[in-house]
């Protein structure tokens, strides 16, 4: 039996403003209500599964497409719920590449020029030898549009508890919505650094399928090593939080061993809510749900997305063993529909799983896509 998990809420926040202001545009971002955020999300979620699409199911399989989607600012993967937006991005608008930036860093690619007009940065074409502006195509292209991801930014104040008269300190999340673009929607000419990357990558050695999969063993065996006990045999896959043990059926009963890895990820996914780690509600002592309820669907929902990403990071296929039928999707979109905020808090979720797994600490107090 596969336990379950429904976490309450990001761990960080003591605080939360949900008064609705009104949207700030400044230097690219847009500053909005946590509610209001939340919602648009879950609206694009909703929208992906009404049209057939279910974006936690190996949402980077696009046809050619490079893998998952990487950050052009800090040049690694994209984090929580920012991997499901982009993907559905890819998927929409048949995206082959996996890298996004923000409209100044592609123009900066591109060998565009910064300049002060008006008292504003604008980003311009650079000027031939004989003075006039060169009419080479650059950066992000005319109509192109952006995708949006949300970035939480945690700020700290100081004040008087109204209980105790002792000053303490709140930490505020303020959530902050991104304006992204793929590289695919921009040109970059010849030269330029923008160009340079897509011809090196474009040259990067292919990996054979068993050196993929021997690296995707390998991405858990430091886990493995000091974590949850695991076994093979029988017909069942699933994690025991009491013995904090995972069983898993043998390999050659898999039809690939990239659906042995899918499914062991997602049983370790689960493994990582055990008391002796992130003790995340559904799976740590005393929290455990019924079948088919809350509690259940949410760490379901959890574990199905940690193995995602895992499967993202290792480069294989997130094996189709999870059910894709009218009736699944109907029931996510009811609760998406009756919880604005559950798609954003699973993914968090099963972003922490990942960082747990794969060893990866994150101190920054600014955390993209993780609320």
């Amino acid at each position: 039996m596969d336990w379950s998990h429904s976490p309450c809420g990001p761990d960080i926040l003591v605080y939360m403003a949900t008064a609705t202001k009104p949207r700030i545009q400044h230097k690219g971002r847009v500053t909005r209500s946590v509610r209001d955020a939340y919602a648009e999300v879950t609206t694009k979620m909703i929208t992906a599964l009404k049209g057939g699409k279910i974006p936690w199911h190996k949402p980077w399989k696009v046809s050619g497409l490079e893998g998952a989607p990487v950050s052009l600012a800090t040049g690694k993967l994209y984090r929580g719920v920012n991997v499901y937006l982009l993907m559905l991005a890819a998927m929409d608008k048949g995206y082959q590449s996996n890298r996004w930036g923000t409209y100044n860093q592609m123009a900066e690619l591109a060998g565009m020029v910064k300049t002060t007009i008006g008292g504003r940065d604008k980003w311009v074409s650079p000027r031939l030898e004989d003075g006039t502006v060169d009419p080479t195509s650059r950066g992000v292209r005319k109509g192109e549009k952006s995708t949006e991801i949300v970035f939480w930014r945690i700020l700290k104040k100081e004040e008087r508890d109204e209980k105790t008269g002792k000053m303490v300190l709140r930490k505020i999340p303020m959530l902050r919505i991104f304006h992204v673009y793929n590289m695919d929607q921009c040109s970059f000419p010849e030269g330029t650094r923008g160009a340079k990357m897509l011809a090196k990558l474009a040259d990067a050695p292919e990996i054979t399928p068993k050196e993929r999969d021997e690296a995707a063993e390998a991405l858990v065996a430091d886990y493995l090593e000091n974590g949850p006990s695991l076994a093979h045999g029988g017909s069942s896959a699933h994690y025991v939080p009491a013995t904090d043990h995972v069983q898993m059926p043998e390999l050659d009963d898999f039809d690939s061993t990239a659906h042995y890895l899918s499914t062991l990820y997602h049983e370790l996914t689960h493994s990582t809510g055990h008391d002796s780690r992130l003790k995340r509600v559904g799976i740590s002592k005393g929290t455990f749900g019924p079948f088919g309820s809350q509690v259940y669907s949410e760490e379901e929902l959890v574990a199905e997305m940690g193995a995602s990403m895992l499967c993202a990071i290792a480069g294989i296929d997130q094996a189709a063993i999870f059910d894709n039928s009218v009736a699944y999707i109907q029931s996510w979109i009811s609760k998406l529909e009756q919880d604005d905020k559950l798609i954003i808090r699973a993914a968090a979720q099963a972003q922490k799983a990942v960082d747990k797994i794969l060893g990866t600490t994150f101190q920054d107090e600014d955390e993209e896509g993780a609320a």
